[in-house]
């Protein structure tokens, strides 16, 4: 999964259609118990985003707990990638993408792990 933290990766794994724009943001989930802030892949003219981490597509608004996303800035800092927007920060190693995703996408790679 080289190269796997960029927007095609998941514009690849949830066959978005290229006439659906995507960008990277900020996905703040607020509800009675606080507020959980984690990275996000919004997709454009639409009320969902992707929840990296869970792996899910969120509605936007949504209740009981209310999603708010936030258009980001990504910039890599050593070995982490730092994501920016509307006062709020991101921050994740650079194999975060891989490390959620990794078994759940076909490799040559990951064939030659499942034989050893």
């Amino acid at each position: 999964m080289k190269n796997s933290f960029n927007l095609k990766f998941f514009r690849d794994f949830y066959r978005i259609p290229k006439t659906v724009g995507v960008y990277w943001c900020i996905l703040v989930e607020r509800s009675f118990q606080g507020e959980n802030v984690r990275l996000g892949v919004g997709l454009a003219d639409n009320n969902k985003v992707i929840d990296v981490a869970a792996r899910t597509f969120v509605q936007i608004g949504s209740f009981p707990v209310s999603y708010h996303a936030y258009k980001a800035d990504r910039k890599v800092e050593g070995d982490e990638v730092v994501f920016t927007g509307s006062g709020y920060e991101v921050r994740v190693p650079k194999t975060y993408v891989a490390d959620i995703y990794y078994r759940s996408v076909y490799s040559k790679e990951l064939a030659q792990d499942a034989l050893l």
